[in-house]
C-alpha cells in the first residue's frame, strides 16, 4: 500500500506543537523541563479531581526523555534550531536527573532503560554519535547493575517491567547494530518463564499482572490482566520477539501460553477482551461490565500484539485473523463513539492519537487503504480539536495541559509526524518493528 503523499498539514501541526513546547520549556543552564498537569489528580477512592501541576519526571511515558524523542524526530525533518536546542536540553535533563527511587530501572516507559532508549534514539535521528553513545552507555549500566535473580522480583509488564525492557533492549540491539543487549534480554525472558504458572491445558498465568485489590475481590482471588501495556498480551509478545531472535522453544511456549490465557476471555461478539479486575469464575465473560478500548487496555492494544504475532507466525492466521478482525471492529467503533461525543482526550495512551497510530500500523501490515484513510481522518479530527497555543485535551484526569509523550501533546505531535512520514517508528508496539 502506498501512503498518501504528504501535503504539509501534518508536519505543520507537529511544528506548532514543537514551537509551543519550546516556548513552555523551563531552563536552567543547558537543561530544560516542563510543568504539566499530574497523572494523580483524581483521588483513587472518590475519583474527585483536584487540578494539580508538577514538574515532569524524566521517564519516556510522562517525562522529558519522551518529549526529547518527539522534538528530535521533528528536528530531523525540519532542521529547526529552536527544536534542536530544546531537544538537547530535555535530553540533558533526562540524563542528569535520576528517576524516583520507586521507579524500576528496567522500566521501558517508566524507568531508566526507557530514558536510555530515548537518548540513543534521539542521538540516532539527530545524527549525533556522541549522544547515541550516551544512551547506549546508560542502557549498559542498567544491564550491568540489574540482578535478574533478585528474589524480591521485578514488575513484569510492558510499562514498567520485564516485557517492556525486552522490547526496548531488542530495539537498542537494532539501533546499535549489535547483539550486546541480547544476553540481558534473554535473562529477563528466562525470569518471565520462571514466574509463570502453567496450567494443564497450556495457559501461562503471570499473577503479578493482576491489578485488582485482593482484599476487594471475591474470595481474595485476582486474575492476570488481559491487554498490552499491563497484561498478558504484552508479556507474550516480548517472549515471541525473543524467540525470533534466539529460536528458543521456551520463549515460544511462553507466547502460546499467554495467547491461550487471553483466548479464554476473547468475546467474538464484542471483538474484545474484558478488564478482569471485576471477574470471578461464576460470571460469564460476556456479562462483565468493563471492556477497554484503548492502547493500554482492551482491543486496540491487543490488536497490535496480534498483528505483530501474525507477521512472525503466519501459520497462525486461522487463529489470529478472526481476533484481528474483531479487534479492528471494536477499535473502529471506539473511534466512531469518540467522534460523536464532545471534545475528548487526544493522546497516544488512551486517546485519539493512539487510535490513529494503531490504525496506521494495521493499515501498513494488512494492506488496507480504508484503515489508512481512517487514520488520516482521525488526524483531521484532531486538527479541528486544536486550541490556541497548540493545546489539546490530554490524558490526565482533568484533561488539562500536559506536554508529555504518552499522555500529552508531544505524543499528539509524534502521531502527526507519522502521518507525514510513516517510516518514523511508533512506540506503541515493538519499538523496532513499525
Amino acid at each position: 500500500m502506498t501512503p498518501q503523499a504528504p501535503d504539509g498539514r501534518w508536519l505543520s501541526a507537529a511544528q506548532r506543537i514543537g514551537k509551543a513546547l519550546c516556548q513552555q520549556a523551563i531552563w536552567h543552564e543547558d537543561r530544560c523541563t516542563w510543568i504539566g498537569r499530574s497523572q494523580d489528580e483524581a483521588d483513587e477512592q472518590t475519583l474527585v479531581i483536584t487540578p494539580t501541576a508538577e514538574s515532569l519526571s524524566t521517564d519516556l511515558y510522562g517525562g522529558t526523555s519522551g518529549i526529547a524523542l518527539f522534538l528530535s524526530e521533528l528536528t530531523a525533518l525540519t532542521q529547526d534550531e529552536s527544536t534542536h536546542k530544546t531537544a538537547l536540553g530535555a535530553v540533558r535533563h533526562a540524563l542528569r536527573r535520576p528517576l524516583p527511587r520507586a521507579s524500576n530501572p528496567i522500566g521501558f516507559f517508566s524507568g531508566t532503560l526507557g530514558v536510555a532508549y530515548a537518548v540513543a534514539r534521539s542521538g540516532s535521528v539527530l545524527q549525533s554519535a556522541e549522544l547515541a553513545e550516551e544512551g547506549l552507555a546508560l542502557a549498559r549500566k542498567v544491564a550491568k547493575e540489574t540482578a535478574v535473580d533478585d528474589p524480591s522480583g521485578f514488575p513484569l509488564d510492558v510499562i514498567s517491567g520485564c516485557a517492556g525492557a525486552i522490547l526496548g533492549l531488542l530495539g537498542l540491539c537494532q539501533s546499535s547494530s549489535t547483539d550486546s543487549f541480547l544476553p540481558f534480554a534473554i535473562r529477563l525472558g528466562e525470569y518471565l518463564c520462571r514466574r509463570a504458572e502453567r496450567t494443564a491445558d497450556g495457559q501461562w498465568l503471570w499473577h503479578e499482572l493482576a491489578l485488582a485489590d485482593p482484599s476487594q475481590s471475591p474470595g481474595g482471588v485476582v486474575w492476570p490482566m488481559t491487554g498490552y501495556s499491563h497484561g498478558e498480551a504484552g508479556v507474550g509478545l516480548a517472549l515471541l520477539e525473543l524467540h525470533r531472535m534466539t529460536g528458543r522453544q521456551d520463549f515460544l511456549d511462553g507466547y502460546y501460553g499467554a495467547l491461550a490465557y487471553e483466548d479464554r476471555f476473547y468475546s467474538a461478539r464484542r471483538g474484545n477482551w474484558p478488564d478482569l479486575r471485576t471477574w470471578t469464575p461464576d460470571t460469564a465473560v460476556d456479562d462483565l461490565p468493563v471492556w477497554g478500548v484503548t492502547w493500554c487496555h482492551g482491543a486496540p492494544g491487543i490488536l497490535l500484539s496480534r498483528l505483530r504475532a501474525l507477521s512472525l507466525l503466519p501459520e497462525l492466521d486461522g487463529r489470529l485473523l478472526p481476533q484481528i478482525q474483531g479487534a479492528l471492529r471494536a477499535t473502529l467503533e471506539a473511534v466512531k463513539t469518540r467522534r460523536a461525543g464532545p471534545r475528548q482526550d487526544a493522546t497516544l495512551c488512551h486517546g485519539g492519537a493512539g487510535y490513529g497510530d494503531i490504525l496506521l500500523l494495521a493499515a501498513a501490515q494488512l494492506g488496507q487503504q480504508a484503515l489508512h484513510e481512517e487514520a488520516l481522518q482521525i488526524g483531521m479530527d484532531l486538527l479541528k480539536e486544536e486550541q490556541p497555543g497548540a493545546s489539546y485535551l490530554t490524558g490526565v484526569p482533568s484533561g488539562g495541559p500536559n506536554p508529555s509523550l504518552l499522555i500529552g501533546t508531544a505524543g499528539i505531535g509524534h502521531f502527526f509526524l507519522r502521518l507525514h512520514e510513516p517510516s518514523i517508528l511508533s512506540l506503541l508496539v515493538s519499538p523496532y518493528a513499525s
